[in-house]
């Protein structure tokens, strides 16, 4: 009875330890969560601090121009038709010779027809070709009678089986990316508080705190960082959620992600000043270098992407060796740029495309036919994909 006491007493008191050491563990997240927040959140403070200070001033660089390389020379075909036929070459005497040396050089010539005349040169003639002569292959006649070889008898062939044909591999469908949002999610149910986006050939209700949030009474650097300031206090964590599932479902690289935030901030704002600065917030959430203009005229704003390789066609800026290019313009022009690096804001947009988008909607089909052939093929492509790969 005592044993069973004090195995009882110290199976409490371990349980009690775990549990305590549970509670402790606990507590250290939170405070660690706590700690990650209030530096984001004092980042975010200096972040919009610095946007309020004057924007500087830049000027574009020019639009890269695609170099076209020079068609390659295309090869002589020879015309059997056009190109006439080489003469049989003729042959010459010693006279003929000696005049046509003697008129090109103007020279007298050293021997006179006479000379010709009594010197024997023979003309060549053709030397009749060597006949092989034939081998004779000889056989010795074997006498079978006086040696005869017993000859045994062969053994029957053994019937073998035949050979078993490898069976063909049975042919795998690559397979699909998994979808991260299930259709019973309400990702794609809708509810209260969600608004419908339609991309890609696909309806997605997309949660809709943001929506109404950005009203702006100008472009000004208060007027831009007042806007930016509500975006940070309105709960942006389901969006931002909701965009990754959206990625995940649609297999969408980050130019894809970029065209998904820009149908999402046109709808969720008033004008296209309204939707530069909601891009430039949400890009910079999910964690891509964005930059924000404005223009020197004052007639609009501007975003400017980074990606990770060359765009030919549209101006661009370079800040610390990092190329920003302008999508909305194909001249270069003059404008007032917030520098100043957003926090979360870490990787450059790639334009690298790993697999094919699950773009849906309307298709546009066409009929492929070989000259000479009487074979015809169908393709059918959607528009939505056409459109992305533009």
């Amino acid at each position: 009875m005592r044993r069973i006491l004090i195995w009882t007493c110290v199976a409490l008191s371990c349980s009690t330890l775990a549990a305590q050491d549970i509670n402790d563990f606990n507590s250290f997240l939170k405070q660690e969560s706590k700690s990650f927040d209030d530096f984001l959140d004092e980042a975010n403070r200096d972040f919009l601090n610095f946007m309020r200070d004057p924007w500087k001033q830049l000027d574009s660089k020019k639009p890269l121009v695609k170099r076209m390389e020079p068609e390659p020379i295309k090869p002589v075909v020879y015309d059997e038709k056009g190109t006439p036929k080489q003469d049989k070459p003729t042959q010459l005497s010693i006279e003929e010779i000696i005049n046509l040396s003697t008129g090109e050089d103007n020279q007298t010539p050293v021997m006179t027809s006479t000379d010709v005349d009594v010197i024997d040169f023979d003309f060549p003639t053709e030397k009749p070709a060597k006949k092989k002569k034939p081998t004779v292959i000889v056989i010795d006649e074997i006498n079978t009678v006086s040696n005869p070889k017993e000859k045994t008898p062969s053994e029957p062939a053994q019937p073998t089986e035949p050979a078993t044909s490898a069976k063909p591999a049975t042919p795998t469908t690559p397979a699909k990316s998994t979808a991260s949002a299930t259709p019973t999610s309400p990702l794609f149910q809708g509810g209260e508080g969600r608004m419908k986006i339609n991309f890609g050939g696909t309806q997605y209700y997309m949660k809709s705190s943001l929506k109404g949030t950005i009203r702006l009474s100008g472009i000004k650097e208060n007027n831009v960082a007042d806007a930016y300031e509500r975006l940070y206090k309105t709960d942006n964590a389901e969006v931002i959620r909701d965009m990754k599932r959206v990625q995940s479902d649609l297999s969408l690289n980050d130019w894809g992600m970029f065209t998904f935030v820009r149908s999402f901030s046109d709808a969720s704002t008033g004008n296209a000043n309204e939707s530069v600065v909601m891009q430039h917030f949400l890009l910079s959430q999910l964690g891509y270098k964005a930059k924000m203009a404005r223009k020197a005229d004052n007639s609009g704003l501007m975003l400017f992407l980074a990606t990770d390789c060359i765009i030919y066609g549209h101006p661009y800026v370079i800040l610390n060796g990092t190329k920003y290019y302008y999508f909305n313009g194909t001249k270069s022009c003059n404008f007032f740029m917030c520098t100043q690096d957003a926090p979360q804001a870490k990787t450059a947009v790639s334009m690298k495309i790993s697999q094919v988008p699950s773009l849906k909607g309307s298709s546009v089909s066409s009929v492929h036919q070989a000259t000479g052939s009487s074979a015809k093929v169908e393709a059918s492509v959607p528009t939505a994909l056409i459109d992305y790969y533009k």
